[in-house]
């Protein structure tokens, strides 16, 4: 074969033969289902309730026809479609290879024969099939190419812009950089990534073109092909405008899709990643780009053999380097991706792959391959001396060990990833699914869950049957926004309640209206959780596990904690874990292997077993939780909640409880991977451990939930019985949500005689507070006051007693008596914080002014920044009408506290009332945009206007007053007046 035949077999006819192998191993190793980063791409293109998407049109265009499909068969559609991509890719890869010059060094000049300069050694066919072999086989190439993540068609489309670009350099036809223009545009409106690599073919190009690049016509004709190519972004605003199944308009889905991708640009760990990806691709594409020159200032021939030795241990480190990092190097995009990966929430499966730097680096081995190919095994046109036959054959050697290699290294890594490709694309996941169907009942019901691609995974599931159970899927994550709510309302008008008007488009709706709203759901329809969860849902319901998922039951009458499993419950689900034993042993095999959706899996199961363990702990079967947290932990070693209970559980069965020791912050424990408690519980379960479930309930307390905190305050008393403190808690706890007579059983048991050490003296005072306060709830003030007065003269000294009396003479409005024991807390310390204010909230109740004012002078004096005394001296020139005598110390808070809205809404009222109309404006403007259902503001901003004679703006705003201020006012007669005047004079 000549050199011009095997230029044509190379150039043309190789890069269709890989296509077409290359397809074929995609066919066989093809993913039947879905993965997790193909779920978005798979149940967008199978959803019934077709709702347009926001960004990627092209994807969109082409994946169209795959609606049209049955269920059954648009998963399978879709990942040969994205094999399809993937073979072409390939092929255009060795197309790219085959046209790389082979005179970018001098050797390379003194050996390549070929006019130009493309290799032409015997061996040419070895580098394009080396790097397509490498590209192909690379993992993360693999899955998505046997997998509908999109991303191939992305990639397909970078392979041409490049393959554009070595078509120019070698022909000079203009006809390839029109090609480049109109793709680069369409590609670009599909991928993000296009514009980060937009400077770089910019730079290629004027590499290639020279001067020519600069000719204005060209650079016009290429902007005006590349903006034809942009006007798909305008596609799916217009698709979302047309829909009527979107709630986004045209301007607003447009702004979406460009956000979309700014957002991905700027995400720093797609930044950081994409910079050590471009070190082991772009870096070495760039240098092997250059055309050095003949010599380097030495022209002896020792200068020669040193300089081509140089050369040769460069592109060696390059083709090292490129090797590793398709082996998944410690350095590679993929276990960097894999690190942050670990570091997210399960949704993270989507993460973009980085197989355009894969693609490059591809591109770089066959580069680089060819290179040593010719360098070894072609002789010099021109040398001398001629080289000796040792040195022939040791070439001849070389030769046919890079040949080897190049067919050795991609049969080891196709030997090292298949097993991973095999878990990916095999029937776990899909086993998964099936599982949780068959634990849902026939009949239609709601599916909470704030894993989002948990449920499209279950959704995809059923939708492969005809007809799909109308079951409605509920991502939590979004119950707070009026608009996800009216679209499930729209989509289910029957089963899904309308949500009142809300304030404004972009008001959230009150956890408070959430917790009433899921309570009456369950009323009308039965729900489930698809994971263990917990949050304001769950103070009137509790969970009830059923195999995979939970079902919602609200709370027996006058129970704070939920009933223990029955024996039937707790067979049920026996049943369920010993069927599942064969799978998760195939499982706990799999998840060591490289593959995302394995690992999610094992996380996904090992968060069930670790709640199914808690269950048997908390039902007394110890052994039985034992071997649930050991299986957990086999699943997922980082399952921290699993370690901890298995840690204790162990110490309970060896009679040896040891309660584990915890931080002062969640990171002390956890690392910076969990940066809160919900975090933790969410990713890995509950946690059954005294300790722990003391610092949950404290947590739990701090956010108003304060059944689920008596949960585990009551939880943490019966595993560590000595826990006097997790007493006190739930007992405050029972006060503060209206449960005295509860309190006072809790406040019994702690004084019960106990072995050990008395009570603290603080904890004496303290349970008397708490006992006070549940008897003056209960309504028995004189008692409550008894008991205090009582703890004050056992304790004189003690200023948290006296502090306590204070507080209870305030809510009960005997300010006389608060004022004497203020009194007595400043003989006990004069200069006492807590009781200089006490003072002052005293005398301003009392309208005593003058004394509150000396009060807050003296605390002013020996804490110059306390916040809640400039709060105090502002509040008590606003009382008496001097203004701007209180806009000092209210700057003072504000510059303390920016964000403080109580001085903010005292500056706004002082600026009002001495006249200072603007800068009154702009804080009742900043108030609006935190509270926008605030009477108050209104009707400051209402005043400014009326006083202004703004009609049309005081009419708006009293408008608002009116709609949020309570009626039963004299403010709201006055403003009701004030509006018919103002609406009369209009007319």
């Amino acid at each position: 074969m000549d050199i011009q035949e095997r230029s044509v077999f190379v150039q043309s006819r190789l890069p269709w033969l890989i296509a077409a192998s290359a397809l074929l191993i995609y066919l066989l190793t093809l993913n039947h289902w879905v993965s997790l980063s193909s779920l978005p791409v798979v149940a967008t293109v199978s959803a019934k309730d077709w709702l347009p998407p926001i960004n990627r049109p092209l994807h969109f265009l082409l994946t169209l026809p795959f609606r049209l499909l049955p269920p059954g068969w648009q998963s399978i559609g879709l990942n040969a479609f994205a094999a399809l991509c993937g073979a072409l890719t390939l092929a255009l890869l060795a197309r790219c290879v085959a046209l790389l010059p082979h005179d970018r060094t001098p050797e390379q000049r003194t050996r390549e024969r070929s006019e130009l300069s493309l290799l032409s050694v015997p061996t040419a066919w070895v580098p394009p099939v080396f790097a397509a072999l490498m590209c192909g086989l690379q993992l993360s190439f693999w899955e998505n190419a046997t997998a509908a993540t999109g991303e191939m068609l992305d990639l397909l489309l970078f392979a041409y812009v490049v393959r554009c670009l070595l078509e120019y350099r070698l022909s000079e036809e203009e006809k390839w950089l029109s090609r480049l223009a109109v793709v680069y545009g369409l590609a670009t409106t599909n991928n993000y990534a296009m514009i980060a690599f937009l400077p770089a073919f910019l730079v290629a190009l004027v590499w290639i073109m020279g001067k020519n690049f600069f000719d204005f016509r060209f650079l016009a004709r290429m902007v005006g092909l590349g903006a034809a190519g942009l006007t798909l972004y305008l596609l799916l605003p217009l698709v979302n405008a047309l829909s009527a199944n979107s709630e986004v308009g045209f301007w607003d889905a447009l702004r979406l899709q460009l956000a979309s991708q700014k957002n991905a640009l700027l995400f720093f760990p797609i930044r950081s990643i994409a910079f050590w990806a471009g070190l082991t691709s772009l870096v070495p594409l760039f240098v092997i780009g250059i055309r050095w020159p003949s010599s380097f200032g030495d022209t002896s021939m020792i200068g020669s053999v040193f300089t081509n030795v140089i050369f040769r241990v460069v592109h060696g480190v390059f083709l090292v380097t490129c090797l590793w990092v398709a082996f998944d190097a410690p350095f590679s995009a993929r276990l960097l991706l894999d690190k942050r990966l670990l570091q997210l929430s399960d949704d993270a499966a989507g993460l973009v792959p980085f197989l355009t730097f894969y693609f490059l680096g591809a591109l770089c081995m066959g580069y680089l391959i060819g290179y040593y190919l010719l360098a070894f095994g072609t002789e010099a046109v021109k040398t001398w001396p001629r080289a000796s036959p040792a040195a022939r054959a040791a070439n001849r050697l070389l030769t046919a060990g890079f040949c080897l290699g190049a067919l050795v290294v991609p049969a080891a890594l196709a030997w090292r990833n298949l097993p991973s490709i095999r878990s990916t694309n095999g029937p776990l996941l899909e086993d998964y699914a099936r599982a949780i169907e068959q634990a849902l009942p026939t009949d239609s019901v709601v599916l909470l869950s704030d894993r989002p691609n948990l449920l499209s995974l279950i959704d995809t599931q059923l939708r492969r049957k005809e007809p799909a159970p109308h079951h409605i899927f509920v991502d939590t994550r979004l119950l707070a926004y009026p608009v996800y709510q009216h679209s499930l309302h729209k989509r289910f008008p029957g089963r899904w309640p309308e949500l009142p008007p809300a304030p404004s488009p972009y008001s959230k709706i009150d956890s408070a209206f959430l917790m009433q709203e899921i309570g009456y759901l369950n009323r009308s329809n039965a729900l489930y959780y698809m994971h263990p969860s917990f949050g304001y849902y769950f103070e009137p319901l509790y969970l009830r596990p059923h195999r995979l998922i939970y079902r919602l039951h609200f709370y027996p009458t006058n129970a704070v904690t939920p009933p223990l499993l029955s024996e039937q419950e707790l067979e049920e689900n026996r049943g369920f874990w010993r069927q599942a034993a064969p799978q998760l042993g195939q499982l706990k095999r799999v998840a060591r292997l490289a593959g995302h959706d394995a690992r999610v899996l094992g996380r996904w199961y090992s968060r069930a077993l670790n709640y199914w363990g808690v269950e048997l702990q908390r039902n007394a079967h110890w052994d039985e939780a034992a071997q649930c947290f050991e299986l957990a932990l086999q699943l997922s070693p980082e399952n921290v909640a699993a370690e901890i209970n298995r840690t204790f559980n162990a110490g309970l069965r060896a009679g040896k409880p040891r309660p584990v020791e915890v931080g002062k912050t969640v990171e002390d424990k956890f690392g910076s991977r969990y940066r809160s408690w919900d975090a933790v519980l969410a990713a890995n379960g509950p946690i059954d451990e005294p300790a722990f479930c003391f610092r949950l309930g404290q947590t739990l307390a701090q956010q108003s939930l304060f059944r689920q905190a008596a949960i585990q305050f009551i939880r943490a008393g019966q595993l560590d019985p000595s826990n006097v403190e997790s007493a006190f808690w739930l007992a405050n706890l029972y006060v503060q949500s209206g449960a005295p007579e509860k309190a006072l059983e809790v406040i019994a048991q702690i004084r019960e005689p106990r072995t050990g050490n008395a009570l603290a003296v603080t904890n004496q005072v303290e349970l008397a507070r708490l006992e006070a306060l549940a008897q003056y709830t209960l309504g028995k003030t004189e008692l409550a006051e008894k008991l205090l007065l009582d703890t004050v003269r056992h304790y004189p000294k003690d200023t948290g007693a006296v502090e306590t009396l204070v507080q209870f003479y305030l809510l009960s409005n005997q300010l006389t008596n608060a004022l004497e024991t203020v009194e007595h807390q400043l003989k006990i310390k004069s200069d006492e914080v807590r009781a200089l204010l006490n003072k002052t909230l005293v005398c301003m109740r009392l309208q005593s002014y003058d004394q509150a004012s000396n009060a807050t002078a003296a605390l002013l004096r020996k804490e110059p920044n306390n916040v809640m005394a400039l709060l105090n001296k502002g509040a008590i020139a606003i009382q008496t009408k001097a203004y701007r005598e209180a806009l000092e110390p209210l700057n003072q808070v504000l510059k303390l506290e920016p964000a403080n809205r109580a001085a903010l809404m005292n500056r706004a009222i002082a600026n009002l009332q001495s006249g200072q109309l603007d800068d009154a404006r702009r804080d009742y403007e900043e108030l609006q945009k935190a509270l926008p259902t605030l009477h108050t503001v209104y009707y400051g901003l209402g005043e400014i206007a009326y006083q202004r004679k703004q009609a049309a703006d005081a009419i708006k705003n009293y408008n608002e007053y009116l709609k949020y201020a309570p009626t039963e006012t004299e403010e709201y007669a006055k403003i009701s007046e004030r509006l018919k005047e103002l609406k009369s004079a209009e007319h």
